[in-house]
This record gives structure tokens, sequence and C-alpha cells, in this order.
């Protein structure tokens, strides 16, 4: 009888011992599962945020995946949640720098003269010597915000 008792009292400690584990187990589970929701629910939230305002140039998107990491994602989770391609991030365009003297140049002939257009100041460059291309003037001049509307005419009015 005492044997038997024993073998009992061992059976229970056994299944106490695999049901300690077991509840540990799904402890851990279950912090991983709420750990994951949160995170979709940042997901969800950061999406809305961001497609509230379509994207469509590589710098707006670059700022959706730094708009993404400040709420706490990751650059990683960001840029794949988002479909922007990680090396977009580290990517630098030099047009910007060879540009910078002839929009400096432009930007002082508008200051001097605010009522020629890009083909005037194309005009004028080219008397000062420079070897310029009248589209890169107007692509430089539109992204300086230079360019103005066309004046209309305005007819005589009799009386």
């Amino acid at each position: 009888m005492g044997e038997e008792m024993e073998q009992n009292t061992a059976e229970v400690s056994l299944e106490a011992g695999s049901l300690a584990q077991q509840m540990e187990t799904l402890a851990s589970e279950n912090a991983k599962f709420e750990r994951q929701l949160l995170e979709r629910e940042l997901e969800v939230e950061v999406l809305k945020q961001v497609y509230m305002h379509k994207a469509f140039s590589t710098k707006q998107r670059k700022e959706h995946v730094g708009f993404a990491n400040q709420k706490g994602l990751s650059f990683r989770r960001a840029c794949r949640l988002l479909s922007v391609a990680r090396s977009t991030l580290a990517y630098r365009g030099r047009l910007e720098d060879r540009d910078a003297p002839l929009r400096a140049k432009l930007l002082e002939l508008s200051a001097t003269n605010p009522d020629f257009g890009y083909r005037r100041a194309t005009a004028l460059l080219r008397a000062e010597g420079m070897r310029v291309n009248p589209k890169r003037v107007y692509r430089i001049w539109r992204a300086a915000g230079l360019c103005k509307g066309r004046q209309r005419t305005r007819g005589s009015v009799e009386a």
C-alpha cells in the first residue's frame, strides 16, 4: 500500500509539473500573439494616415516611410508595408547639385527682371556665354516656382 501511495504521489506531481509547463507555454504564446496584434494595429493606423495622402513621387514615399518609422515601425517593415524598395531611402539624386549654379543664376535674373520668362532668361544666359538647354532652364525655372500664369490681354471698353 505504501508503494502505491508513493506511485500516485509521483504521478500527481508529474501531472502538476506538466500542467505548469503547459501554462508557461500558453502564456508565452499569448504574449507573442498580443505583440503581433499590437503590431498589426499599428500597421493599420499607419496605413490609414499614409493613404489619406497618396504618394506619387519618390520624395513623398520617403516621407511616408519616415512617418511610419516615427510611429514605431522599423524601416524594413515600413518599406515592406508601403511597397517601397529600401534602396530608395538611401538614394540621393545628383541633379540638384548639378543644377545649383544655374538655379542661383535664374533666381538672380528673376529678381532683377520679374517680368521675364524662362525663354528670355535662356536668351540672357546664352548672351552671357553660358551653354544652356532651354528644356533644362524650363525645368529648373518651374521647380524654383518662377513660372507665372499666362497674361491675358484685356480689351478696351468703349464708352
